[in-house]
């Protein structure tokens, strides 16, 4: 061990010790000889300890513990062969630990995870932590490996991986493992791909007009010469086959294409060759937008109920493609073919989450237009609260005004059995039929009643039967249902019954909700009590395995609606739906004359006064920055518009059809009124001379937008701007920046597999502007597109920390570095002492303890040992004697003890004199003031 010194500046302060001499010489403190000196000492020790606590004294020890991390790559582009042999190399490698030394063990794949903590002695098997293998991120998996090392240990990281990084920089986080000295050793797991034939991107414009020739341009890698067929697919039909002999390395392509209907095209290649072995790198993929006149889609939830608002459409020339629930686009790129959309009377729960996503999207990032039109599957009743679709639309679907309304009492029964458990789309059943409970409280108005039971083979009340105004507790309730158990749903129905029959509510209604089959009983004979107590009952079930026919049935019983889902997502809109249903405040079945704003530019040169009343409609509530320009009597929104994002969007409460628009249908303002509402929101796009294109590599996208007149002239100085909506339908604001005369680019992280689009905008230093739209696909994951190891960054890796490559799995724990020196501060314990020899210090200066206080101090201490004043016991022999020997000892200590008192009684008449003031101090007291007299004289000048 040694010594050293973190602050050795501070030693300037043993200076003082002169300082402190000098002062002692010259004081004037009568003190004897000896205890001056050992004042001054004891000072100075105090001094000093303080300098090098202030220096920051340290013992310093070397430790040649060593502390090693195996990163293991789980990746997709690791073969399972590879990926066995790291494992018996970590195996074997453990095997070679000695005394102190310390292992873990890192996986990596779309991120890092700690598989085995730094532990003395590691049993490892096989990995057990869960990740997305699709990405490669050694960056995190180096940086949890730094920042986890135990303090003080030689540190070192054995990396067994292919380096096929896609996020993230493994160099950089080496660079700072070198400068902290950590060694980093690799041993590459080296794939053997010699057949392999990879479909790398599939090149097409984004946009086409009709009948323009095109091509598409497929660009082929293979790893030996031969032929391959390929079939091109447009919208998932077989468009053609075509072969192709390849060389070794890259192959490219050119597929002409020629289209003479506007919309949205797919494009898919497909390669097929003999041995291939990764069938996932096989196919690319790429989409094309055919323009054409502007194109609505109009879907229809009721059957039937499109003949007057289609006809009024065509007749006013809006091109109007009509679908029913099936038609709704799955993907965003396949709405970006219509410049707007029409929802009529469609139920949310036939509409999937994702749908709902895009739908948001394209109104809010591509400006496509969106109209929702009223009816009893539409708006609130149609499930669509806290949805995305509410988002893009100007009202809200829940009731925000006061308003009297008949009381509602309503029991949730709730299947928590183990099947609930399962994942079915990324979630548990049971989790989102708790968000459907708590979806359905936040619907219900304070004076409502709200109770929530489940069941597994028992039943248990989670909420009893209450009102409707505590509902943060009650959704935390709720929230703590766990599945597990059995199928027994009658006992909860009673139960539900029973609280139900019990309340005072005018409206009653139960939801029974479950994904499998309760164990037999009468359920139809209950639900027909129920129904004579005048208790609804809806039923959902979850599933092709949940008792779908007694479900029905029971719903047919209770007067109420069946739902069968086989997506658990529908669940929370199911839930709301019925919610709004029941509490009947949100259709109003009642004829009103509508009440106009004739401002509106929706109703610009329609004779308002002629306009008839309506039926019915859905209730809603406008939003802050909408407008109404219809509404009914009580100021509930009618028609109501605003701008989301780009786009433009229409609620109409009422409907186009001849239920609650009797009279509209053949009122002679009907076409003209939905032309304009449907102009107004079909989204503008103004014809742009440039050429935006989108282009996505190695993980990163990139926007680039190519301004040039028709003159040839460059167009700089542009403002250009691109939202880029990923697989994930999540929008990012991409400013382009001019990065050459003309040309302007923009770049952002593109990392998962699926489509990219980007809405360009643009405007000139006169204001003038326009937008444009392009984009790509990313096919399948990068770690599919890497066939070999990255041998020249592994190598890097290697020289920049000094490791070893590939090598052999007894050298894991070899020490080849000198022990690291380690240094603990010892400065805290120097204060600390320093800080309790302060108290005597100030007591030897100020206090002046002669001798007899010394004896009076040991005369105390003496009286405080009892312990030595406890007798002893006499010999068995004599033990009377003994005692009195004792006794006669104790009264001799009594009598010395014990000062001898005169008192001398005065004579009889005499008065008694004062008593006397005790004389002047002597002996001790004297001999000291006179040396201080004595000092004192001396001091004196002359």
């Amino acid at each position: 061990m040694s010594l050293a010194l973190s602050n050795p500046l501070a030693l300037v302060g043993l200076l003082l010790l002169p300082y402190l001499v000098w002062v002692n010489r010259g004081s004037l403190a009568d003190q004897p000889h000896r205890r001056r000196w050992f004042t001054l000492g004891l000072r100075g020790l105090i001094v000093t300890l303080l300098v090098l606590a202030l220096a920051g004294l340290q013992a310093v020890r070397t430790n040649d513990q060593q502390c090693v991390f195996f990163i293991l790559d789980i990746s997709d582009s690791v073969p399972a062969a590879q990926k066995t042999q790291a494992l018996e190399y970590v195996t074997q490698a453990l095997k070679q630990m000695r005394g102190d030394d310390l292992a873990g063990v890192i996986a990596v794949g779309s991120e890092a995870l700690m598989e085995l903590s730094p532990a003395r002695s590691l049993r490892f098997e096989k990995v057990h932590s869960t990740l997305s293998p699709a990405r490669t991120d050694l960056a995190a998996a180096l940086r949890l490996a730094l920042a986890a090392f135990p303090e003080g240990t030689l540190r070192k990281i054995v990396l067994l991986t292919d380096g096929n990084e896609n996020l993230g920089s493994a160099l950089d986080e080496a660079n700072l493992a070198a400068s902290d000295d950590v060694l980093i050793d690799v041993v590459p797991l080296a794939a053997k791909y010699e057949k392999e034939v990879l479909a790398e991107k599939l090149v097409m414009p984004s946009q086409v007009k009709i009948g323009e020739p095109f091509s598409l341009r497929l660009v082929l890698r293979s790893l030996r010469p031969t032929t391959a067929t390929i079939r091109l697919l447009r919208n998932d039909e077989h468009l053609r086959s075509y072969d192709a002999k390849l060389v070794e390395g890259v192959n490219s392509l050119e597929l002409p294409q020629v289209i003479d209907q506007a919309g949205f095209y797919e494009f898919q290649a497909v390669v097929e060759t003999a041995d291939d072995t990764l069938p996932e790198n096989n196919r690319a993929l790429g989409f094309c937008l055919i323009r054409g006149q502007p194109k609505v889609l109009y879907c229809e939830g009721d059957p039937g109920g499109e003949q007057y608002l289609l006809p009024a459409l065509q007749g006013a020339r809006i091109e109007t493609e009509l679908v029913g629930l099936s038609g709704v686009p799955l993907a965003l790129a396949e709405l970006q073919q219509y410049d707007a959309l029409i929802l009529s009377d469609v139920r949310a729960d036939l509409i999937s989450l994702e749908q709902m996503m895009a739908i948001r999207a394209a109104v809010r990032d591509l400006g496509i237009g969106l109209i929702m039109i009223g009816g009893e599957d539409s708006f609130g009743v149609g499930g669509y609260y806290q949805t995305p679709v509410e988002d893009a639309l100007p009202v809200y679907m829940d009731v925000r005004r006061k308003q009297k309304l008949p009381g509602l009492a309503m029991e949730l029964i709730i299947d928590k059995s183990g099947s609930m458990a399962m994942t079915m789309l990324g979630a548990a059943k049971v989790d989102l039929a708790k968000e459907a409970a708590i979806a359905a409280v936040k619907v219900l108005n304070p004076q409502d009643e709200i109770g929530v039971i489940c069941f597994d083979e028992a039943t248990k009340e989670v909420v009893k039967l209450q009102r409707a105004t505590h509902k943060d507790d009650i959704s935390n309730r709720v929230a703590g249902i766990a599945a597990g158990g059995g199928t027994q749903m009658y006992g909860a129905m009673q139960l539900g019954f029973q609280r139900l029959k019990a309340s005072d509510a005018k409206l009653k209604h139960c939801i029974l909700l479950t994904d499998g089959q309760s164990l037999p009983a009468d359920f139809e004979g209950l639900a027909r009590q129920m129904a004579g107590s005048g208790i609804t009952i809806s039923a959902v079930a979850v599933g092709s395995d949940s008792a779908i026919g007694l479900l029905q049935a029971l719903a047919k019983i209770g007067k109420g609606n069946f739902y069968y889902t086989d997506s658990p997502r529908s669940i929370p809109r199911i839930f709301t739906r019925e919610t709004m249903l029941a509490s009947q405040q949100f259709l109003v079945d009642e004829a009103f004359q509508p009440r106009c704003d004739p401002a509106s530019e929706l109703l610009r040169g329609i004779h308002l006064p002629s306009m008839p009343p309506l039926l019915g409609h859905v209730v809603t509530t406008k939003k802050e920055l909408a407008h109404n320009s219809v509404v009914t009597p009580k100021g509930d929104p009618v028609l109501t518009e605003w701008r989301y994002g780009l786009g433009r969007a229409v609620a109409f409460t009422s409907d186009a059809k001849a239920h609650w628009a009797t009279h509209w249908i053949s009122w002679p303002g009907y076409r003209k009124f939905w032309e304009q509402v449907v102009r107004w929101t079909i989204r503008s796009v103004p014809k742009s001379p440039y050429v935006a294109s989108l282009a996505i590599d190695g993980g990163e996208g990139r926007v680039e937008l190519e301004a040039i007149d028709p003159d040839g002239t460059f167009v700089n100085f542009l403002k250009a701007e691109a939202r880029v909506i990923g697989p994930g339908l999540e929008a990012e604001r991409l400013p382009l920046r001019q990065v050459a005369p003309g040309r302007y680019e923009g770049r952002f992280r593109a990392r998962d597999v699926g489509q990219y689009i980007a809405n360009l905008a643009y405007q000139d230093e006169k204001g003038r502007g326009a937008s444009q739209v392009a984009g790509a696909q990313v096919s399948y994951p990068p770690e599919y597109a890497e066939l070999g190891p990255n041998e020249p960054l592994l190598a890097q890796v290697v020289e920049v920390t000094g490791g070893a490559l590939q090598p052999d799995p007894q050298m894991a724990f070899v020490k080849t570095r000198p022990g690291v020196r380690k240094a603990t501060d010892i400065w805290p314990l120097l204060a600390a002492v320093a800080l309790l020899l302060f108290p005597l210090d100030v007591a030897l200066r100020r206090l002046m303890i002669e001798r007899e206080h010394w004896a009076a101090f040991a005369e105390v201490l003496a009286r405080l040992a009892w312990w030595r004043r406890l007798p002893i016991p006499a010999p068995a022999g004599a033990p009377l004697s003994r005692l009195l020997e004792r006794k006669q000892e104790t009264q001799e200590t009594l009598r010395e003890e014990r000062p001898e008192t005169t008192v001398r009684l005065p004579a009889p008449g005499a008065a008694p004199r004062p008593a006397s003031r005790p004389g002047p101090a002597t002996g001790g007291r004297e001999e000291r003031m006179r040396r201080l007299l004595d000092a004192k004289r001396r001091a004196k000048p002359q």
